[in-house]
């Protein structure tokens, strides 16, 4: 039976989009490992670059106080200043931030972590800011170490994520994300920008973003005329490649995170990545930000939110093969009708289409198969069973994305009440501060930063008045 014009037409979209997903699977896997081949070496940093130059500023809502104590406790080794913003809280977490040296301002009522950050940055006075999730354990200096990374035209420096004491499926699905992440800004350090600084720990020069957190554009995002929201890490990655500025990775810096302690929080969290992850895309390619990343970034970009549309277009091309041959439809084509001496799809076997599809068949598993690789070689304990429980991850990102597609305006329960431990990782809008409750304190003078012969941050301290010019927005 010859094969109908609408199969051949549907078999080589099939083909196209099953080819398209295993190259970016590919591309990923191969750029990430010319990445970690080339990365010079980190283990020395120059005795030059000091932490004095640097300022900590956590916001901190309803934590889990054991977690704020070990995020502090560690901060407090590095040797930077250390600013806690209590968003709507006061005791204990005043004490335990002077406890650790460091200096607690009260915003009062809560106003979300955007407008917590807001107000935090104005009594920052040093060169640099670490903006620091109150969960986040820092490791020995990891400050420095980040600050390393810093040379002209560098706006930006973040850390790489990773789940500790990973106990039950939820955390090795979390481990799972995160390294798969890994590999794709990995991929992308090799050409640039990467797309994202993660707001658990994030490094930028305070003169670069202090006018851009007190702005409008970054409190109040909308969409259609409606608030949405897109988390403070999407926005300060996009104002720093937008200022011409390059947006790095310091994958010798292991931060450790807590994951989610339920499905619920676990699902909510990437269905809130998913949402600002869209809504980036949305802006960076109405306002030309997408095309000023360069030509890597925007292949990865597009390609990122364009792999879930296409897995579920091959997926529902091939669904009348899984539904007739139920597992065995995963088989390559080729094999499947040796066996069964038939074609998946027609009585009489269609060797060339069998053929195609059995070397596409192969394609997809090189490349699915290169990027499990590269993602198993960033896993540094439990990798059997992080990449076991990855299968489940994948399917949750695949789900979670196409949701925050369809619901990308939508206000979720995390903007209005948060709970402790999840707030430090939620990336909302917030309410604006009002003015008698919160107001921001005058701007600070312009920074300068001197460089050492090497292209290393020194300490600089802050220009007066009268030589430099306030910060504006």
């Amino acid at each position: 039976m010859p094969a109908p014009t609408w199969f051949l037409t549907v078999f080589f979209l099939s083909v196209a989009t099953g080819l398209a997903t295993s190259l970016y699977f590919w591309i990923n896997a191969r750029h990430a490992r010319r990445q970690r081949e080339g990365a010079p070496a980190t283990s020395k940093v120059p005795s030059e670059v000091d932490p004095r130059s640097v300022t900590a500023l956590v916001p901190v809502h309803a934590q889990d106080l054991e977690l704020f104590r070990r995020s502090l406790s560690s901060l407090a080794l590095q040797g930077c200043r250390i600013v806690v913003v209590g968003d709507g809280v006061l005791a204990p977490y005043r004490d335990i931030a002077e406890g650790h040296g460091g200096t607690f301002v009260a915003l009062s009522p809560r106003q979300g972590k955007k407008a917590a950050l807001a107000s935090g940055i104005s009594s920052v006075s040093t060169p640099y800011v670490l903006f620091v999730d109150s969960d986040t354990v820092m490791p020995e200096g990891g400050v420095r170490r980040m600050l390393a990374h810093f040379r002209p035209g560098v706006g930006g420096v973040g850390a790489n994520l990773t789940v500790p004491h990973r106990r039950g499926w939820i955390a090795y699905c979390s481990e799972f994300v995160e390294r798969s992440r890994e590999v794709v800004l990995r991929a992308m350090s090799l050409h640039g920008n990467v797309m994202l600084l993660d707001g658990a720990c994030a490094m930028y020069p305070t003169a670069l973003v202090a006018p851009f957190l007190r702005s409008q554009e970054f409190l109040n995002v909308r969409v259609l005329g409606r608030r949405v929201p897109l988390g403070d890490d999407w926005l300060l990655t996009g104002h720093v490649i937008a200022q011409g500025q390059r947006a790095v990775k310091a994958y010798d810096v292991y931060v450790e995170t807590p994951a989610p302690t339920t499905l619920g929080g676990f699902l909510s969290r990437n269905v809130r990545w998913a949402r600002s992850g869209w809504i980036r895309l949305g802006r960076d390619l109405r306002h030309g930000a997408l095309w000023r990343g360069g030509r890597f970034f925007r292949y990865e970009m597009l390609g990122a939110y364009l792999l879930p549309l296409l897995t579920c277009f091959t997926f529902l091309t091939r669904l009348p093969v899984l539904a007739r041959r139920g597992l065995a439809g995963v088989l390559p084509p080729l094999l499947d009708a040796v066996i069964y001496g038939r074609s998946p799809w027609f009585h009489t076997p269609h060797w060339g289409s069998l053929l195609l599809g059995t070397l596409l068949w192969v394609a997809e598993m090189m490349g699915v198969g290169a990027f499990l690789f590269a993602v198993q070689r960033g896993i540094r304990d439990h990798r059997g069973r992080t990449m076991l429980f990855g299968a489940l991850a994948t399917g949750v990102l695949l789900a979670t994305t196409l949701y925050g597609l369809l619901t990308f305006w939508k206000a979720t329960e995390w903007e209005r009440t948060v709970g402790a431990g999840e707030e430090s990782r939620a990336s909302d809008g917030g309410s604006l501060p009002s003015r008698t409750s919160c107001a921001l304190r005058p701007t600070p003078p312009a920074l300068w930063v001197e460089l050492s012969p090497g292209g290393h941050p020194l300490v600089a301290p802050a220009l007066t008045h009268a030589s430099a010019p306030a910060l504006r927005e």
